[in-house]
Parts: C-alpha cells; sequence; structure tokens
C-alpha cells in the first residue's frame, strides 16, 4: 500500500499490463453503453490499435530498461548499468510480436468485414494472442509479481490461453476438418492414384 511502489515502475511492479488491458476494455464498454452503441458492432475495430499501443509500450520498457530479462549467454543480449550479466531483450522480443499481432489482427478485420468471420473474431484473437505471448516470455523475466511462488502474470495467461485455444478449435471446428480433408484427398490424389497406375503398367509389360 506504499504509493512509491505504484510510481516506482522500474523498480517495483506498479502497473499491471493486464490492469490496462482490464482498465481499456471496461472503459470501452462504458463508452459504448452510454452512446447506447453494442459493443460487438465496434470491440473489433479497436484491436489493431491496442495491438500498437501495446507494441510501443513494450519498446518503451525496452529502451528506458524497466523490464530486464533473465541472465541469459544467448549471443543477442543486453548489459544493464548497476546489474551484473547478459540479458534477455524481453520487452524488445514482445513489442516486435505485438506489432506482428497489429498487422494480424488488420487482416483479420477485413475478413470479419467480407462477412468471413463472425464479429468479435477479432477481439477474441486479441485474447488469445496476448496471453500467448505474455505466457512465453513471462518466463524469461525477473521482478515478477508473484503469488504463492508462481508468477501471477503466468497463471493468468495460461488460464486464457487454454480457455482462448479452446473456443477457437471449436469456433473452427469446420474449417478445419475441411481442411484436414483437403490435405487427406491431396495425397490420395497425388500418390495413391499414382501408384495404383505405375502398378498397372508394370503389370501389362
Amino acid at each position: 500500500f506504499d504509493i512509491l511502489k505504484f510510481i516506482l515502475i522500474n523498480w517495483y511492479p506498479g502497473l499491471s499490463l493486464y490492469g490496462f488491458i482490464v482498465g481499456t476494455m471496461l472503459s470501452l464498454y462504458g463508452y459504448c453503453a452510454l452512446k447506447k452503441i453494442k459493443f460487438s458492432e465496434v470491440a473489433d475495430y479497436f484491436v489493431p490499435s491496442i495491438f500498437l499501443a501495446l507494441g510501443f509500450g513494450k519498446l518503451g520498457s525496452f529502451f528506458s530498461g524497466a523490464e530486464i530479462g533473465e541472465k541469459t549467454t544467448f549471443p543477442i543480449s543486453l548489459r544493464y548499468p548497476g546489474i551484473s550479466g547478459s540479458h534477455h531483450l524481453t520487452a524488445l522480443y514482445e513489442g516486435i510480436l505485438f506489432f506482428f499481432g497489429a498487422f494480424l489482427a488488420y487482416q483479420f478485420l477485413f475478413a470479419i468485414r467480407r462477412n468471413k468471420y463472425q464479429k468479435m473474431g477479432n477481439f477474441l484473437f486479441f485474447c488469445w494472442y496476448f496471453s500467448f505471448v505474455y505466457f512465453i516470455f513471462d518466463f524469461l523475466k525477473v521482478r515478477n509479481t508473484l503469488m504463492y511462488g508462481l508468477s501471477f502474470n503466468s497463471l493468468i495467461s495460461l488460464f486464457l490461453l487454454l480457455t482462448f485455444s479452446f473456443y477457437f478449435l471449436y469456433y473452427f471446428k469446420n474449417s478445419l476438418s475441411g481442411m484436414m480433408k483437403g490435405i487427406s484427398y491431396f495425397f490420395q490424389n497425388k500418390y495413391g492414384k499414382g501408384t495404383n497406375k505405375n502398378i498397372h503398367k508394370k503389370s501389362k509389360t
């Protein structure tokens, strides 16, 4: 409850990225409710911008040294003043992936506008992609917020990642089924029939 722990974010975990995400979504939902706009109608359009904001935020964390990765002997690493050893460029990696997420979300948005996917699909993709990136790189960070000896962010990310992974498997089950059938038909057509033709040719000779 020390106010300095909320201000000195380069030392204390005073600001949570999940807090930023939840606050952003609640603010957006409240604004939509105030203006009598359906949240599902506009949520997909904000996803690329949120990804860009996260990407620039992570770049700022990298250049300011606010997020320091674990020690490593990996050739691509960085030394921080006053801290021994070389460390992972965790914030930079996350920033690059969030910028890539903005590109994917932009493409996903146009697919939704062409009625290829349902509304809120881009929003759900954001939840999955964000939890995936945060879960992967949280293990390479120092000064994590711990709960019972475990990383609080990792626990939340794992829960969201599993939840939305199962949802996407259900959501795209028809597309996945069609893709698997197409692959199976391709191999049967290319190798199965080709083999039969060769066998018939040999039998004739």
